[in-house]
């Protein structure tokens, strides 16, 4: 009994020996939390209410020498980088502006946003407290709004379409009776303009005129629907303009819209007209 009693006691005694050599892993801090996950966009929400969601998709990498920024899957060039605040409350980027891609312009710009909460499954992103600013230069964040993230549901993946992207665009040109802005099937004037359709880090762009215009581009999920996001350009307000498809081919693209409306001040829309475009 005595031998049985001093081998449990010893046992007993080599276990609390053992827990007490154990180490605890330290809480994952703002860094870890942030980095090398895919954050899904839950859309922009001002003073609470959920107003779009950009349908984006961002990857903040750590890695050496620089951290490195993925945005819907593409590894975001020029020198793209970010760093995150030892507390974990300002994450500052940089980057090149897609638009100004677009243009063969690379200078990058940087930002500083608040990041008002951050776990290991959501992440909220707001701009000055001062300013709007365009958050990668394509999404408006004004004062009062903010754009949150999850690792744990599904971005939607935005809706394309060969036809409206195609390579060579589209255009209404001066003297075609098949393009223009019409109204009730009826030619009201030509309209001349052209209108290219792309992507650059896996986000919509618009090219008006040959220029790449500050704006990205949406289609609904049955492709009847065509909505342009213009962000805040200096002076100019922010804008959202949407377009009904009545007819995308390989060769016709047909705008209309049921409220004045206009594209870059080169285009104005009066109620119920339709903008007709042939394959460039």
């Amino acid at each position: 009994m005595r031998k049985f009693n001093f081998l449990s006691l010893l046992a007993i005694l080599f276990v609390v020996a053992f827990s007490s050599c154990k180490k605890t892993d330290p809480a994952p801090g703002p860094e870890e939390k942030l980095a090398n996950k895919e954050w899904k966009s839950e859309g922009v929400y001002v003073s609470g209410t959920k107003t779009i969601n950009p349908n984006i998709r961002i990857e903040f990498v750590k890695s050496v020498p620089l951290n490195t920024i993925k945005v819907n899957g593409t590894t975001l060039t020029g020198g793209a980088t970010w760093t995150l605040s030892s507390d974990g409350t300002t994450l500052n980027i940089t980057y090149l502006d897609p638009v100004a891609v677009l243009s063969s312009t690379f200078t990058p710009k940087t930002q500083t946003l608040t990041v008002s909460n951050l776990t290991d499954t959501d992440l909220t992103l707001k701009g000055p407290a001062t300013e709007d600013i365009q958050l990668l230069g394509i999404i408006t964040l004004t004062p009062t709004s903010e754009i949150r993230f999850n690792t744990s549901g599904t971005a939607a993946t935005p809706v394309t379409d060969a036809n409206l992207i195609r390579t060579g665009g589209w255009k209404s040109e001066t003297g075609n009776a098949n393009t223009g802005l019409f109204v009730n099937n009826v030619k009201q004037s030509d309209s001349p303009i052209t209108m290219r359709f792309t992507s650059v880090f896996g986000i919509n762009l618009v090219t008006i005129g040959g220029v790449p215009a500050p704006a990205t581009w949406t289609l609904n999920d049955t492709k009847t629907t065509l909505t342009i996001v213009y962000p805040k350009n200096g002076a100019t307000n922010a804008n959202t303009v949407t377009f009904n498809i009545s007819r995308l081919t390989a060769t016709e693209l047909w705008l209309g819209s049921t409220n004045s409306a206009t594209i870059m001040g080169i285009v104005t829309f009066s109620a119920n007209s339709e903008l007709r475009m042939v394959a460039q």
